[in-house]
């Protein structure tokens, strides 16, 4: 269902991910995007969403390429987000 393949985001001349490749099935929860601040996680998934361009790489969403697509149909696309215990993705 999701395919990253390689994938450079850089912020500017700065590189944040080189390198990144995963495959998530349909059906299947993803939920191995952990590491430090900075590790690049939020870019990661910025970039799936469109919000970031990939300087390099490709992602493939459900056989079809969005690795340049806007990300306005990307969002409105159907997501779910699921969280370590109740009431830890509720607004404070």
């Amino acid at each position: 269902m999701l395919e990253v393949r390689d994938l450079e985001v850089a912020y500017g001349a700065a590189p944040a991910l080189w390198g990144v490749s995963l495959d998530v099935r349909r059906r299947r929860a993803a939920s191995a995007s952990s590491g430090p601040n900075g590790a690049g996680k939020t870019t990661l998934i910025n970039a799936i969403a469109g919000l970031h361009r990939a300087r390099g790489g490709r992602i493939v969403f459900d056989g079809r390429d969005i690795t340049r697509a806007a990300a306005a149909p990307l969002l409105r696309a159907p997501a779910s987000r699921s969280c370590p215990r109740a009431g830890a993705c509720s607004p404070a």
